[in-house]
């Protein structure tokens, strides 16, 4: 008589890391690692006592089982009691883990587990496969999300770096006309001085010269003369810083509107610089949000991960102490 023993169990775990791009990068909740295991399938038939091991491969079927999956047959026997194990390999499942491979995603395998049938190993298998499938898909629809803002983010940062290039270039602009501005604004103040304290002096030299043209003194007085030469040379003089007062006053002007209009360039690009980085401080606001969501994430599940694994621990603990008391009462 064939009798089955049903010893089942499985884990599942995946892991989380943390990626990151620049100045700005995004946390993606990509990395996975999923545990399989194989699946075997095995009976216990007494015979007549032989020390033999034989393997057998069969692609469609196994105990009259209708199967896609390889089947290969194993069976050792000790005494009178031989051991038939089937191991049930699904290409599905070899499938899905190349294509984990081929994204990134690690898939870690673990020790063949006991199934009742082929049956019940083939639809272990498909979970399995149907597992890392959607581990793989919720990856890469992570991977394109995490790629998109990552894009967004240094588009941010390009606008935000070209718009402070353009403000620092303003503002050096700005800075050096200023200086200008401010030089020819004194010059132009020391020369309009001059040409008022000139005109002043050839004003009164003026009326001390029209008094002394009717005066009743003859012209070839040396009062006379001393006056005129006064006044011809206070003319001299207020005509020279006149010319040099109009000079530095065209100048002025010219350098004013110079200023005006680094200053209008200057005022522009502070207001870009302004915008764009009040979007880049928006966007950096809200990626530091989805990391610390991320984080909190991950904490939270590598703490459910570190039960689930401690609560298998416990069941694997039980079930060796079950499978030992049961080859003690075979013994027996």
């Amino acid at each position: 008589m064939k009798s089955y023993r049903e010893h089942v169990s499985k884990q599942e775990k995946f892991s989380i890391r943390k990626l990151s791009v620049g100045v700005v990068s995004l946390a993606i909740a990509g990395l996975a690692t999923v545990n399989t295991y194989g699946a075997e399938v095995k009976a216990d038939e007494t015979t007549a006592p032989a020390t033999e091991a034989t393997t057998t491969d069969t692609a469609t079927s196994d105990a009259a089982v209708a199967t896609s999956s390889k089947l290969t047959s194993t069976s050792v026997t000790e005494g009178n009691k031989t051991v038939t194990t089937t191991y049930v390999e699904s290409p599905e499942l070899e499938k899905a883990k190349a294509d984990a491979a081929t994204e990134g995603v690690t898939v870690t395998e673990e020790a063949e587990k006991i199934q009742p049938s082929i049956a019940a190993a083939e639809a272990d298998n498909k979970a399995q496969t149907a597992e890392i499938n959607t581990v793989v898909e919720n990856y890469k629809k992570a991977k394109a999300e995490y790629e998109a803002k990552l894009a967004k983010q240094k588009q941010v940062e390009a606008e935000n770096a070209k718009a402070k290039a353009d403000y620092d270039q303003a503002n050096t602009e700005y800075q050096n006309d200023l200086l200008a501005y401010q030089a020819q604004k004194a010059e132009y103040e020391k020369a309009k001085a001059s040409y008022a304290e000139s005109q002043k002096a050839y004003e009164e030299a003026l009326a001390a010269y029209k008094a002394a043209s009717t005066s009743t003194s003859s012209k070839d007085s040396d009062s006379y003369k001393l006056v005129k030469e006064q006044y011809e040379a206070a003319k001299a003089t207020y005509e020279t810083s006149k010319a040099k007062y109009e000079t530095d006053a065209a100048k002025y002007a010219d350098n004013e509107l110079s200023f005006t209009d680094a200053t209008a360039s200057y005022n522009t690009a502070k207001t870009s610089y302004d915008a764009a980085l009040a979007q880049y401080n928006v966007a950096k606001a809200q990626y530091d949000k989805e990391l610390e969501s991320y984080e909190s994430k991950k904490a939270e599940f590598e703490k459910i991960n570190l039960l689930k694994q401690l609560l298998r621990i416990n069941s694997i603990n039980k079930l060796k102490n079950i499978l030992q008391l049961k080859n003690n009462t075979n013994k027996i």
